[in-house]
């Protein structure tokens, strides 16, 4: 049995014209040894019926979990419970992560316990996207950084990998019935992986 280095999980809410495209893409760009986690909140417009037939065709890893509760960071969550691989990486259905930097972020995790895309480093670009949105995102990372005491320049973005062990490290549990961490399930990660980093 083929060990598989990333689980990649991508949380799914009415993605039907997204999500077949995002799995083929994932297929067809990603060399690493990988499992494609689906976990879908209830959607009602035939998403899960692409995912089952592409799982049927026997070309994909694909595990499908379906819940009866939203939320993209619990979400986030129960991929993570259910994941095989060395590595977790995260990314949207909407095909504004490209899979082609996962080999890249796969190949300098070394010695890390996370990478993650940016929207601000030199060649990014955010496609469709308004000048207040940005504005937004600017601000809200400015006080990330500030509150979580973090020097990374973009803790909105949800296009990151994490060693699974350090994940491991983390009590989930904490955000059991918190609807306000479960929105920010990643930046929190990202706090508690650089939390126990320091105190280890």
């Amino acid at each position: 049995m083929e060990k598989i280095n990333i689980s990649i999980i991508i949380p799914t809410l009415n993605e039907r014209e997204n999500i077949g495209k995002a799995i083929i893409n994932i297929h067809e760009r990603v060399k690493e040894s990988h499992e494609i986690i689906i976990v879908d909140d209830g959607s009602n417009d035939g998403t899960v019926d692409i995912v089952r037939s592409i799982q049927n065709e026997g070309n994909y890893k694909i595990k499908l979990l379906q819940r009866d509760v939203r939320g993209i960071g619990t979400a986030y969550v129960a991929g993570y419970k259910e994941s095989e691989g060395e590595f977790i990486l995260i990314m949207d259905a909407d095909l504004s992560h490209d899979p082609i930097f996962i080999d890249q972020m796969f190949a300098q995790i070394n010695g890390y316990d996370t990478i993650f895309g940016s929207r601000y480093v030199k060649g990014s670009r955010m496609e469709g996207t308004t000048f207040n949105r940005i504005f937004v995102s600017k601000v809200a990372n400015t006080l990330a950084r500030c509150l979580l005491g973090i020097k990374q320049h973009d803790l909105t973005n949800s296009f990151r990998l994490y060693r699974k062990t350090a994940l491991d490290k983390i009590n989930f549990g904490e955000f059991k019935n918190k609807k306000s961490y479960a929105t920010k399930v990643p930046t929190t990660i990202l706090y508690f992986v650089f939390k126990k980093q320091k105190n280890t």
